[in-house]
């Protein structure tokens, strides 16, 4: 028996992607193709070998919010620094997955997952949000805000034992995307939601470290084409994920990275809830929590319950600037369906503690590699 027919036995045996991927020594995408395109028998594509280990990196560092600072002086750096940094922007030969040739049908699920702060993400995280995507199969995907750190140009202090650059951060989020986008439905849309850290947001960094840089030159289109943010960090990618600022998975639910900051789990979600009063989740504060409210009926007002999520985060939980912040890794899976006209949805906060995950939608516990 040959390692693809031993992989298909041993999925069929209840193994996991990462159990088989640590057992037999191959990437989860290429245990994932041998296993659909037995069960469609349709031919595969075997040479697609991307690993998480390719986006695992020893360089520490996160990036603080609430460190005072003072205003940066005025942009001053040589011709060779100028064009050291322009190097760093320059396109990336990250391999871009060719469609199977087999259909897989997305199923009503969505998966949100929110600040990974690449290259500072958390592999095991990452790992069980991936065999999470390959067993549901989900209609949507949410990359919920502060995909990137965006260290590189922020306006803090850094440590210059904990530095990275834009170039490290470009890699390791577009070896994200590449294992996402194999493993993903063919059917399935990736929205990535803007936030204070990535994305083109008016309060994001790119953008405003852009603004500090080149001042008028943003004017000309072309420049803020080249410059974009789809452009720059997406690349090849900026097809696949759709950049948005929100997205509506029902017509009352609104996924969101957020804004508000409280001290402990769910009180943020609380603000959220008061500021928008609408039924959402939200990133931003790294912490799982959940808050619900009654709205009475009165009038020709139905009897209505709004609710709010926080969705933790998927980065290192030991900043080297932080002491034991109030953190948790983790992600949300939400099932979606209509009944009677009704636009029905659940969710679920799975919890990665110590590398495991026990997954009620899947019925099982799942194990990062």
């Amino acid at each position: 028996m040959n390692i693809k027919q031993q992989v298909v036995k041993a999925k069929q045996e209840g193994m996991s992607y990462n159990e088989i991927q640590r057992h037999y020594g191959i990437p989860r995408s290429t245990a994932f193709d041998w296993v659909k395109a037995q069960n469609s028998e349709s031919p595969i594509k075997e040479n697609f070998d991307i690993s998480s280990s390719l986006f695992e990196t020893s360089v520490e560092g996160h990036v603080n919010e609430n460190l005072q600072r003072e205003k940066p002086s005025r942009f001053k750096k040589t011709e060779d620094e100028v064009f050291s940094f322009l190097e760093q922007l320059t396109p990336i030969k990250v391999t871009v997955p060719q469609p199977t040739t087999y259909l897989k049908e997305a199923n009503d699920y969505a998966i949100v997952i929110g600040d990974m702060h690449f290259p500072k993400h958390c592999p095991k995280t990452l790992d069980i949000f991936f065999e999470v995507v390959a067993e549901l199969k989900p209609k949507t995907i949410v990359l919920n805000g502060d995909t990137l750190d965006l260290f590189a140009v922020s306006r803090y202090p850094k440590d210059i034992r904990h530095q990275y650059s834009l170039l490290d951060e470009r890699i390791a989020y577009q070896s994200f995307l590449t294992e996402l986008i194999n493993l993903a439905p063919d059917d399935s849309t990736i929205y990535e939601v803007n936030a204070n850290h990535s994305g083109n947001d008016v309060n994001g960094r790119w953008w405003r470290y852009l603004s500090d840089r080149i001042g008028e030159l943003g004017c000309l289109p072309e420049i803020r084409e080249k410059l974009s943010y789809e452009e720059v960090f997406l690349g090849h990618f900026k097809e696949d994920v759709k950049l948005v600022d929100y997205v509506n998975l029902t017509d009352d639910f609104v996924i969101m990275h957020g804004d508000v900051v409280r001290k402990n789990g769910g009180y943020s979600a609380r603000g959220m809830l008061d500021k928008f009063n609408i039924s959402l989740m939200h990133n931003h504060t790294h912490r799982f929590g959940a808050t619900a409210q009654r709205i009475p009926g009165i009038g020709k007002r139905p009897d209505t319950q709004v609710y709010a999520w926080e969705n933790a985060c998927a980065c290192d939980l030991k900043p080297v600037y932080a002491s034991a912040p109030n953190w948790q890794t983790g992600f949300s899976i939400v099932g979606l369906d209509e009944h009677n006209g009704s636009q029905l949805y659940s969710v679920e906060q799975v919890r990665v503690d110590n590398g495991m995950s026990h997954i009620s939608t899947l019925g099982k516990t799942v194990v990062a590699s």
